[in-house]
């Protein structure tokens, strides 16, 4: 069936919000809609992020990948607000997917952005395109599906190779050159606030587990990842309700104010609402609605999950359930249908929050100790040796 353009720019916007488990979406591959040949897929790599990280820029590493995506939905909202794109993050860099009837000026946004963090952090973000019909063309696919996260926003969900394999292909030519930014040289980060709240757990009780999946075997992709969701299920509990943050860990040394205070960004310290935050402390979040609200908010709006191909998350459990899950992957890797890297900590780290709109903020979770990046160490030696 043939799209039109317009209809074109309106693919994302205009795929259901399923309101399923992941495990329900993935078991019905109708669930997902090929991606339209005119799209461009966006690819924006932090150079030498490694070493930055070992010179402790690792908070500027996470601020700048994600200001890399908040500057993009912000100049898309400029062109066209009626336009949703889907992005994933990826803790040093982040790929998204655009009509490519917009691609000239969200280039030059990130000319401009490009320059803006050279002068501000001397770190090069090298950004680069490439259009999905040259993904198709190299025999590569990929569908998409949207998966309700609570009811506050949604996901994207990836199937087909084409997103890791668009991904490889732009970083062999990512664009690393400075250039003079444009006229313009404001880019719009607005919505962008990151607290770096720590949350640490007793070491006799819950702990978190941050792993990477990536699968050998594709042609099963949907099915062999509805069935690591289906064990996540079994083993830590139902979807939603295993994805909700305990809001006690919140509570913890007031991180829950610390937040707020930060997301809302009170011009004066004087001001009431501040002073009561201050003062009753977690307690604000119990007492008034409007406490109660961002509470209940936050706790479902804490996002660690990336379906782009391979699949990344964090479970919180206990020694017995994590042991458990490793071991259920363990078993999957040694029938050589997948890659897997893990980590375990005794805390997760509330990085940074992107505003999405007036009732959509996401908030972007890791784990202690490296997190995600260590579970990277990991799976990378396995697939190099492949």
């Amino acid at each position: 069936m043939m799209v039109t353009e317009k209809a074109s720019i309106y693919y994302y916007s205009n795929l259901p919000v399923h309101q399923l488990a992941p495990e329900d979406l993935l078991s019905e591959v109708s669930n997902f809609s090929v991606v339209p040949e005119d799209w461009v897929l966006i690819v924006m790599d932090i150079e030498k992020s490694t070493q930055a990280v070992r010179y402790k820029m690792h908070r500027d590493i996470n601020r700048i990948a994600t200001e890399s995506i908040m500057a993009t939905l912000n100049e898309m909202k400029l062109l066209n607000p009626d336009i949703a794109i889907p992005f994933f993050y990826g803790g040093d860099g982040a790929s998204l997917l655009i009509p490519g009837a917009y691609l000239q000026q969200i280039r030059l946004m990130l000319d401009d952005f490009r320059y803006h963090i050279y002068t501000n952090y001397f770190l090069n973000l090298r950004v680069g395109f490439l259009a999905i019909k040259d993904i198709y063309e190299r025999g590569h696919a990929i569908k998409l599906a949207r998966l309700s996260h609570h009811r506050h926003f949604s996901i994207p969900v990836a199937l087909g190779d084409g997103l890791k394999a668009g991904e490889r292909l732009i970083k062999d030519r990512l664009v690393n050159e400075r250039k003079e930014p444009s006229q313009r040289m404001y880019v719009d980060t607005e919505g962008v606030s990151c607290s770096w709240q720590s949350i640490k757990f007793q070491k006799t009780s819950n702990r978190t587990l941050c792993f990477i999946v990536s699968l050998r075997d594709l042609s099963q992709q949907a099915s062999t990842l509805a069935g690591i969701n289906q064990k996540i299920a079994s083993i830590f509990g139902n979807y939603p309700e295993r994805t909700i943050f305990p809001i006690k860990y919140l509570e913890r040394k007031n991180k829950i104010s610390a937040i707020y205070l930060q997301q809302m960004k009170f011009p004066n310290p004087l001001n009431w609402e501040y002073l009561v935050v201050k003062v009753l402390g977690k307690y604000y979040f119990r007492w008034f609605q409007r406490g109660r609200d961002f509470a209940e908010k936050l706790s479902t709006s804490i996002l660690p999950t990336l379906y782009d191909g391979d699949y990344a998350d964090i479970l919180i459990g206990t020694k017995e359930q994590i042991a458990t899950f490793i071991g259920h992957l363990q078993m999957l890797e040694n029938k050589g249908i997948l890659f897997f890297g893990s980590f375990i900590s005794h805390q997760a780290i509330i990085k940074c929050s992107m505003n999405i709109d007036e009732n959509k903020t996401i908030y972007l979770l890791d784990g202690g100790e490296g997190g995600f990046t260590s579970a990277a160490k990991v799976i990378k030696p396995k697939m190099r040796k492949d």
